[in-house]
């Protein structure tokens, strides 16, 4: 449902004074899947990595 192009338009969209809401397309999914997945993070929240691997 949320594909690359879907999650890029998204970033795009929605803006506040020029500037996306978001601060990555990385936070898009993060926020989509309610779990971390970037490296750094990934410690933080239990069960992140299996989260991670099914997205992949």
């Amino acid at each position: 449902m949320y594909n690359d192009s879907t999650i890029k338009e998204l970033f795009e969209q929605y803006e506040v004074n020029g500037h996306s809401i978001f601060s990555s397309e990385l936070e898009i999914i993060e926020m989509l899947l309610g779990n971390f997945i970037h490296e750094d993070k990934i410690h933080r929240r239990i069960l992140s990595i299996i989260t991670k691997d099914i997205a992949s």
